[in-house]
């Protein structure tokens, strides 16, 4: 628990810059505190870049007029996004979504083809981040010193669809950045590619974590965390 708390209690207050938040999965609601806090916190500690993949893209790739198939996202999620890339411009974020994905428009499992964000069919399924994607992310991601991810960039659990996910966390591993994941499904896919090793930190707290990152004040806004140190 200590440890937990130091590690993030640094990323909250002290992020060697710069400081790069690489968020996929879904649940954009649980996400939108944790970017607006790191986008509106003072510098040294505001994020220097964001990297979106996974279903949380979707709403940002539809709030700047996109087809996203049949992924589904509420119109408030499409607000939210659009709010998120108005702020990222205003203070100067890089804020960096897939230029391709990969879908399929059979049942789950079906070989995925790669399309341009321009050029997704419209009963397509999106089940990760495509090649030219990948790239982008890889050319960005050394230039941190310091890497919070959360989510998976797709479907990592089927073969063919998680490229993606394993790509990104392999260059994460390979920055000489200070790297730490968070999450049930982040976690799952380091150790299942093995990567669990080259990952400076752990933390399996999910939705947990992400308040933590995102309160002002933690130990008065986390009821376990009060019990914890009474």
């Amino acid at each position: 628990m200590q440890q937990e708390l130091a590690e993030l209690e640094a990323l909250r207050t002290q992020p060697s810059q710069p400081f790069m938040l690489i968020l996929g999965g879904n649940k954009l609601p649980d996400k939108i505190p944790l970017i607006n806090r790191f986008l509106q916190a003072q510098l040294p500690h505001r994020v220097h870049t964001i990297m979106l993949g996974g279903a949380l893209s979707h709403a940002f790739l539809k709030a700047m007029g996109h087809e996203i198939g049949v992924s589904d996202i509420t119109n408030q999620a499409v607000d939210l996004a659009g709010s998120i890339l108005g702020q990222a411009a205003k203070q100067q974020v890089s804020l960096m979504l897939p230029v391709d994905i990969m879908a399929i428009t059979g049942p789950l499992g079906s070989k995925p083809k790669a399309y341009t964000v321009n050029q997704i069919p419209k009963n397509a399924q999106i089940v990760d981040i495509g090649p030219k994607t990948c790239t982008q992310f890889a050319q960005i991601i050394p230039t941190a010193q310091t890497i919070f991810t959360n989510g998976t960039m797709g479907l990592y659990e089927y073969p063919d669809y998680q490229q993606g996910t394993k790509s990104i966390l392999k260059d994460i591993t390979e920055s000489t950045a200070h790297t730490v994941v968070a999450g049930g499904d982040a976690a799952a896919a380091t150790n299942l590619f093995g990567l669990e090793d080259q990952i400076d930190f752990i933390s399996t707290g999910g939705g947990a974590t992400l308040s933590y990152l995102s309160a002002e004040s933690p130990m008065q806004e986390l009821p376990g965390l009060c019990v914890f140190f009474e």
